[in-house]
């Protein structure tokens, strides 16, 4: 007896058509599963034995052999066990459904239970591209997939809901949603104009920012404020990091498709793999959870120096290669980097507040932790001082977020416009040509960057930085060129450590 249908997997964030082949031939009873499956695929055949045996089904006797092809694709997880135990079930002829047209998805428990899997969107998305409408799938992911238009879901919560066969549902159209999500509103901060400013030039055109300053200036308010300027999320990105946060099982409202950028944080004692991802299910990393995103790191200098160092490559190709014995993938990474971190170990170092208790070798050593490749990385850098008591008093003088957030939002529009023959999106983005080709410079600009460069010992990447943040402190004030008065403002924010 032979049947064969259709379950599906993943590969970095995309979905793959898996076909599941079953063979139940007289001989001694056993049960194999080939086809490069992991150990959670390997043990799923105890879980299909004890799930067809506790849903009031009989596990055919005999030689039973499951194959997951293509044979040279790396199979992880435990969404194959439905599809299996359909298969057995179609070829022992115990249940009647037509498995063509269909995708089947889902993990067994041994009473049969069908539970959520992770990556269910990325898989249903392929299949409807491959053009399979029709996706049987646990109860518990549907809402996960509220957001796909033109798809027929058919839900099952218990292994033995097949002898009654199979009942579709349409969802309702899924809703966009604009609400904002973000913990602090630039609206609602106290002075601080100048990181306000710079705030506002590293969202215009996504130029990693470095905050410097002493514990309590108010470093980590300001960097979770941007995400009260950045632009809604399109469409399509917005799928493609519902897709990210599919596969880690981290949809929360996922039933309505956010168009908020996401914004990561994760801990100094974050591993390298944990930040690029990999492991042994090359699960993505907070990198590619930042994507379209912010991607913070509060007190730089405390992770691990292997931890910053794996940024250099993903800052600048906004993706991450991961690769292993068995394969390799990529996972976007398109993400603002915004850092944090103190001037020195004891951190008031230049402060107002307290007296800085380091050495001069203590704060160059303690500095140090961050290699010159890194600093090169971000083009701005700005010093972040506590406000003063006037500052703290004067309550009116406070930024008005919808009206950076629309400056920003023109700055983009321009920098889109510009590079829509290019396969760029962002003036950090600029290098080579293009940088001196879209950079335009009038003549008092290019003698005043003349002099800069031989006065100053700028790297030839720090020198180049300058140039794209003036670019972007150009389009947000709709200027075609850029003037000395545009480079002299992205020269305050260059701080050198």
């Amino acid at each position: 007896m032979y049947q064969e249908l259709s379950s599906s997997t993943f590969i970095g964030i995309n979905g793959f058509i898996i076909k599941v082949e079953v063979h139940i031939s007289n001989g001694l009873p056993t049960f194999n599963i080939v086809g490069l499956g992991d150990a959670a695929v390997k043990e799923s055949k105890e879980r299909v034995r004890c799930a067809i045996v506790n849903s009031g089904f009989v596990f055919p006797p005999g030689k039973i052999i499951v194959n997951l092809s293509p044979g040279n694709i790396k199979k992880i997880g435990t969404h194959f066990d439905v599809a299996m135990a359909v298969s057995i079930l179609l070829a022992s002829n115990q249940i009647n459904i037509d498995p063509k047209g269909r995708i089947f998805i889902g993990e067994l428990s041994l009473s049969g239970e069908v539970k959520p899997v992770n990556g269910v969107l990325p898989m249903v998305i392929e299949a409807f591209q491959k053009n399979i409408k029709n996706i049987v799938l646990p109860l518990d992911n549907l809402k996960e997939c509220a957001i796909l238009n033109d798809i027929n879901f058919y839900p099952i919560k218990h292994l033995k809901d097949l002898k009654k066969g199979l009942k579709k549902i349409v969802l309702k159209k899924f809703e966009l949603t604009n609400e904002q999500n973000y913990d602090i509103d630039i609206s609602s901060i106290l002075g601080h104009e100048f990181a306000k400013r710079g705030l506002e030039i590293s969202a215009a055109g996504k130029h990693p920012l470095l905050l410097i300053g002493s514990p309590g200036s108010g470093k980590t308010m300001l960097a979770r404020s941007i995400c009260s300027i950045l632009p809604n999320l399109t469409k399509d990105e917005a799928i493609e990091v519902s897709k990210i946060y599919s596969i880690m099982g981290l949809l929360k409202d996922n039933n309505r498709l956010s168009l908020s950028p996401p914004f990561r944080d994760p801990h100094h004692t974050t591993t390298p793999i944990a930040m690029v991802g990999g492991g042994n299910s090359l699960n993505p990393g907070e990198i590619s959870l930042a994507h379209n995103g912010v991607l913070f790191l509060d007190e730089i200098l405390e992770f691990k120096k292997a931890a910053i160092e794996v940024l250099r490559q993903p800052i600048e190709d906004s993706i991450i290669k991961i690769s292993k014995s068995y394969g390799s993938l990529e996972y976007p990474s398109n993400f603002l980097l915004i850092a944090a971190l103190n001037p020195c170990a004891c951190g008031y170092f230049g402060s107002n507040l307290k007296k800085c208790t380091c050495s001069e070798n203590d704060i160059k050593n303690y500095l140090k932790k961050l290699s010159g490749p890194i600093i090169d990385r971000f083009d701005m850098s700005l010093s972040v001082s506590s406000i003063s008591y006037d500052e703290f008093t004067n309550r009116k003088s406070r930024s008005n977020a919808n009206e950076i957030k629309n400056r920003v939002l023109n700055a983009r529009e321009r920098q889109k416009f510009r590079y829509k023959k290019l396969d760029i999106k962002y003036n950090n983005q600029l290098s080579g040509d293009n940088l001196y080709e879209f950079c335009k410079l009038n003549s008092e600009s290019e003698a005043f960057l003349d002099n800069l460069y031989k006065d100053f010992k700028f790297s030839f990447r720090s020198f180049n930085n300058i140039i794209k943040v003036s670019r972007t402190i150009s389009d947000l004030y709709d200027e075609e060129f850029i003037t000395k008065a545009h480079i002299a403002e992205a020269l305050n924010y260059k701080v050198t450590i």
